[in-house]
């Protein structure tokens, strides 16, 4: 998990030149959408949807996640 994570956030940052100081909340926004993402591990739920017994909002997601400019 934390492989993933760390991936992910090196992908943020990467691709959408962000600085470095930045690290810390493309971490926690990594978490986030990890923790709202099926895993086979769990027969394709959430791990969300496994703690807390409904699935996730993903409407702030909209938020974190910035709209891909043409």
């Amino acid at each position: 998990m934390n492989r993933t994570i760390m991936n992910m956030v090196r992908s943020m940052i990467f691709f959408e030149n962000v600085k470095l100081m930045f690290w810390g909340d493309a971490v926690k926004c990594a978490a986030y959408l990890r923790n709202r993402s099926p895993s086979n591990a769990l027969d394709n739920k959430t791990p969300h949807e496994m703690w807390f017994g409904h699935l996730p909002s993903v409407s702030i997601s909209e938020f974190l996640v910035p709209p891909i400019m043409p």
